[in-house]
């Protein structure tokens, strides 16, 4: 497990993007208890378009266990029933092949869906990329309820080899065996304080949080949320979030962001946590180090969509023009940090979020934020200056270092890793967007993201 007892684990602390169904867990953290099911494939009801097997198109995949393998197309599926002893998360495994396609980067999707005792249904949609032999699948984790339940995989978009199966119980975090210790060594005494708070409620309680809305949202009053809050239930969260991208060297403005999180820890005893929208020139071959850019020519989105010159990967070589620029960035983030440094105020920090986006398997500019457009290669190694720069020349020792991940089939190669990274987060915009626009009917997502939860504290545990 390496140091992950180190961290927190994987929490929730960010509210984001809605991104769908849970994607599936690595094999490699599959645990190994008794299944409470387990069968052949073959074995199992199989609607029209899955057949069972021993080649296809007359290729040979070798390896198979019992009589055969199910060969699902399309809209092949396989279902069983099974008697849950408790209410509880599951965790579905299939041995498979994708033989579409001719690398990893090749996937197809497929379904699973839970028809519970209660009556009630759960649909997910997993990944499963190309994989030459047989190799163990993880479905991720299903909620199933006390008695019988069935269980319907395959379908979707999916084309593959099915050999076997198992069903076992979901293993629980082992929250007690987190440490409070920050990944700097050199942590103030008051980040310390903090990370054993943390620690201290950490698989027990929820710490309640909001954001401010930044720039013009609030109608120039940045108390505007915490009044509402205040007003409708006489209680102020626990955590404020906050937003540092207007300190940067381009259009940057002071609004007060700093003394609102001062005052924030020091009058009401407050959590500060805060997020970097760092800005870069779209049109960075014309811009010269030094000079102003309004707003409207900046972006923080990848130079797909914003048409930006900015190379991320220059960012990390030293002699570069964005490499510099970088440099000035940081230089304005350690001020504003300084000061809170000084005011004997931790911070958790979560700088360059979201960066595997839209996914981000290929440095195409599929990523949603410029820091994430060059592969996860490259972002880490931006972590890792980031983290070296500001705690090492900048001597900041009040950061709590918040990494936010997705759960991804391949989310793992994008972690920065260990000595870098305090605490795993989510983003989960809690808003079901089913409207033929586009745009948030306002109905509360109010499903259950446990599977996400596991899955990002088992991948770090691994990493």
């Amino acid at each position: 497990m390496k140091n992950f007892w180190k961290r927190l684990g994987s929490a929730g602390v960010a509210t984001a993007l809605c991104l769908g169904m849970a994607q599936a867990v690595p094999a490699a953290v599959v645990s190994a208890a008794d299944p409470l099911f387990s069968a052949e494939c073959e074995d199992l009801t199989l609607s029209s378009d899955a057949q069972v097997a021993t080649k296809v198109y007359n290729n040979e995949y070798p390896g198979y266990t019992g009589a055969g393998f199910v060969w699902v197309t399309s809209s092949g599926t396989m279902s069983f029933t099974i008697d849950a002893p408790e209410t509880g998360m599951y965790r579905l495994m299939t041995r498979c092949i994708m033989y579409l396609g001719t690398s990893s980067s090749d996937i197809r999707e497929a379904q699973v869906t839970v028809t519970r005792s209660d009556d009630s249904t759960a649909t997910k949609t997993v990944k499963i990329a190309h994989t030459d032999d047989w190799n163990d699948y993880n479905w991720g984790d299903l909620k199933l309820t006390k008695g019988e339940n069935t269980i319907t995989f395959g379908g979707g978009w999916g084309y593959c080899l099915y050999d076997n199966m198992t069903l076992t119980q979901t293993p629980k975090p082992e929250y007690e065996k987190a440490t409070a210790t920050p990944v700097d060594p050199k942590a103030t005494k008051e980040t310390k304080a903090l990370m054993s708070y943390l620690k201290s409620v950490y698989g027990s309680h929820i710490i309640s949080g909001q954001q401010e809305i930044y720039g013009g949202g609030n109608d120039g009053d940045s108390e505007k949320e915490f009044n509402y809050i205040k007003d409708n239930t006489g209680k102020l969260p626990a955590i404020r979030g906050f937003d540092f991208m207007n300190y940067n060297p381009l259009y940057g403005w002071e609004d007060g962001t700093t003394e609102r999180a001062i005052k924030w820890a020091k009058e009401q005893n407050g959590i500060v946590t805060a997020s970097w929208h760092i800005n870069v020139p779209i049109d960075f071959d014309k811009y010269t180090l030094g000079d102003e850019v309004d707003w409207k020519k900046c972006t923080y989105k990848n130079y797909q969509t914003s048409n930006s010159t900015f190379n991320t990967a220059n960012a990390v070589k030293e002699g570069t023009k964005e490499y510099e620029y970088f440099q000035e960035a940081m230089k304005d983030l350690a001020e504003q940090l300084q000061k809170l440094q000084d005011a004997n105020v931790p911070i958790i920090l979560r700088p360059l979020h979201e960066a595997q986006g839209n996914e981000g398997n290929y440095s195409d500019g599929t990523s949603w934020f410029w820091w994430g457009d060059r592969g996860a290669e490259v972002y880490k190694e931006l972590w890792k200056l980031l983290y070296t720069t500001l705690t090492e020349e900048y001597g900041l020792h009040n950061i709590i270092w918040e990494y936010n991940s997705y759960n991804y089939a391949n989310s793992d190669t994008w972690y920065p890793g260990d000595d870098y990274v305090d605490i795993v987060a989510y983003d989960k915009y809690n808003c079901d967007f089913n409207r033929d626009d586009g745009q948030s009917s306002g109905t509360p997502n109010l499903s259950a993201i446990s599977p996400i939860f596991n899955y990002l504290y088992e991948m770090v545990s691994m990493a």
